[in-house]
């Protein structure tokens, strides 16, 4: 029998382990040493596993075995560590407490490897919060970041700066060159506004020849003008594509956060009649 729950245990990736509370001795089973790439004559302690855990995660798994540990509190959690081997992996933590005449006695929990599966969450994520044809934020990933930069800004108290974006003349490159240079011509664009946008800022493709960035901490609301201007001066150069020359210019209408408004509504609709 323990043959066999060890075999399903390896066939699932999942380990057992299980932590004594009045010794803090803590057992893990042998395919918990091969998740973490470390020898069976490694001895564990609360200490010793939580350090695998990565910078981001180790906090909240220490957090959770001192809640389970002092309140009986159980978990289930997704987090991040660093294996013996030098692996970045994902891994899914569960903990049960187990009571012996009505004292807390042990911890009891298993550990699954699910980085595979964070890989493919991520790349759904990434497909559907990315605009395929560009690869910029979408309007979904935009909109969810403008909420977030917002609440972030009026916290701070500091700017937010939002910068719509048309092109003059795409319709006028689709008719005349046909869709696929007008969507490598898109893709050119994309990369004129990546290349003078700061890492922080959030540049999106909202639809069509419809482009925004989020200008995110501006030290002043002059310098989004300026940073506007580069743009337009930047889109009104001829471009080059599949060997024909491409002119169009573009049309920006910029709101600032407190000054214009201070709710996402607010300032698309001062952007917007900026624009036009």
């Amino acid at each position: 029998q323990r043959k066999m729950l060890e075999d399903i245990s390896h066939l699932s990736a999942t380990g057992g382990w299980e932590l004594d509370i009045p010794t803090m001795q803590l057992t893990w089973s042998k395919e918990t040493y091969s998740i973490f790439d470390l020898p069976e004559t490694f001895i564990p302690s609360v200490e010793t596993a939580t350090s695998f855990f990565t910078d981001e995660s180790r906090p909240v798994i220490t957090a959770a075995v001192e809640q389970a540990i002092e309140e009986g509190i159980p978990y289930d959690l997704e987090l991040s560590l660093i294996t013996g081997n030098g692996r970045l992996i994902w891994v899914r933590a569960l903990c049960e407490v187990v009571y012996q005449n009505g004292k807390k006695q042990a911890l009891i929990g298993a550990i699954q490897d699910i980085t595979e599966r964070k890989i493919i969450d991520d790349k759904i994520l990434h497909f559907a919060m990315t605009d395929s044809l560009t690869g910029l934020a979408n309007r979904t990933q935009f909109n969810q970041r403008f909420e977030q930069s917002i609440k972030l800004a009026n916290r701070e108290n500091k700017r937010l700066a939002l910068m719509m974006i048309d092109l003059d003349k795409f319709k006028a490159v689709n008719d005349t060159f046909g869709h696929p240079i007008g969507d490598e011509l898109l893709r050119a664009v994309a990369k004129v506004l990546i290349d003078n946008a700061r890492e922080t800022d959030v540049t999106a493709r909202l639809g069509g020849d419809e482009f925004a960035i989020l200008v995110v901490h501006p030290d002043k609301k002059e310098s989004v003008g300026i940073y506007a201007q580069r743009i337009i001066n930047e889109l009104a150069k001829v471009f080059i594509i599949e060997g024909n020359e491409v002119n169009i210019g573009s049309s920006i209408g910029i709101s600032v956060c407190p000054e214009d408004a201070s709710e996402q509504e607010g300032l698309l609709k001062k952007a917007d009649v900026a624009l036009y």
